[in-house]
């Protein structure tokens, strides 16, 4: 049995309006430069780099309050800032990404300056309403009782979106019972689990989500020692949503 709860705020955002206004029909198409072997890979370079300071934005993130800022920090760090600067590193990559790498020396498009302005200014408003869209599957032997299950699958819920620190809105839950699963060569309780989300995948917003996860799966009579998790951080690029991804 499978049942599945992913609540969204709204119906998907409507166009970014800067990007009507500044459209520009009669824009020459987009043209072509030959750039060196040395400028293509420092491009590739700091694609690259974009992605580990992401994820060490991320890392750091975890360590701020929900509410308040650092005191002990001299820079006042805030949910805010953090949250700014993840914005600013993917306007980063998005303009890294706008010259698609080709072999070493070889042509790379470039778009039009006023394309790249427009969607540049709606990159802020766009990240702050797709913030993520993690969710958890559990997949277990145990059959569980159908309101006990509902009742694990909201607390779940909430737990992810604590943990990770993204609107519950976003957040998507998963359970199958009553699967066929060995353990040690038994069919003992057990449970298989995967977390998925954009970003904020790290250790110890993975400790909070293994130690509860493993807590309210031992209401069903499963022992922690009888429980995977694993924790996957998907770049935008590699999640869809509402028929396009979270990269655009």
């Amino acid at each position: 049995a499978t049942s599945t709860t992913h609540v969204d705020d709204a119906a998907a955002s409507p166009p970014c309006p800067r990007t009507r206004s500044t459209a520009h029909p009669s824009s020459p198409p987009p043209h072509y430069m030959r750039l060196s072997a040395k400028v293509v890979a420092t491009l590739a370079s700091a694609l690259a780099l974009t992605s580990i300071a992401d994820r060490s934005i991320s890392s750091f993130s975890s360590g701020v309050s929900a509410s308040t800022a650092v005191s002990s920090s001299p820079l006042g760090l805030t949910p805010a800032t953090m949250r700014g600067a993840r914005i600013n590193v993917a306007r980063l990559r998005r303009g890294i990404r706008s010259f698609p790498l080709p072999s070493m020396g070889g042509a790379i498009r470039a778009r039009p300056a006023a394309a790249e302005s427009s969607a540049m200014d709606c990159m802020a408003s766009k990240d702050d309403d797709v913030i993520g869209d993690p969710s958890l599957v559990v997949t277990t032997n145990v059959v569980m009782d159908k309101g006990k299950k509902m009742e694990f699958m909201k607390a779940a819920s909430k737990l992810i979106s604590e943990s990770l620190g993204k609107p519950e809105s976003y957040v998507a839950i998963a359970v199958q019972d009553g699967v066929d699963i060995i353990w040690g060569g038994e069919a003992s309780p057990a449970a298989l689990c995967q977390v998925v989300s954009l970003g904020f995948i790290n250790l110890e917003n993975n400790k909070k989500v293994s130690a509860g996860v493993c807590d309210m799966l031992s209401d069903f009579g499963i022992d922690g020692t009888k429980v995977y998790i694993e924790f996957r951080d998907v770049a935008r690029e590699n999640m869809g949503y509402n028929g396009k991804t979270f990269a655009g």
